[in-house]
């Protein structure tokens, strides 16, 4: 978490601060630029993510050998992004 009150990937507000001291959300500049984890969001993505092992995302290394591979990933990526927006765990 930044000075400003928000929530950041700490790789990205890394980045950020390296160039600037101003709030990426805010534009305003910040006091410190010092970061804290936040153990609280931590937890509560944590639990998300255990309760619904279905909506979590294929490594980025996945190798799709066909064009078969690719209609089986896009129809499962569907199928998980419908448990997502109508809350469904199955």
């Amino acid at each position: 978490m930044a000075a400003d009150g928000h929530a950041y990937e700490r790789t990205a507000i890394e980045r950020w601060l390296a160039t600037k001291s101003t709030s990426p959300m805010t534009g305003e500049e910040l006091g410190n630029t010092s970061l804290f984890p936040n153990h609280i969001l931590r937890r509560m993505i944590r639990e998300w993510r255990e309760a619904r092992p279905a909506a979590l995302l294929l490594p980025s290394c996945v190798f799709l050998s066909s064009s078969t591979s690719l209609k089986r990933l896009m129809t499962l990526s569907g199928l998980c992004q419908v448990s997502i927006r109508t809350g469904s765990s199955s």
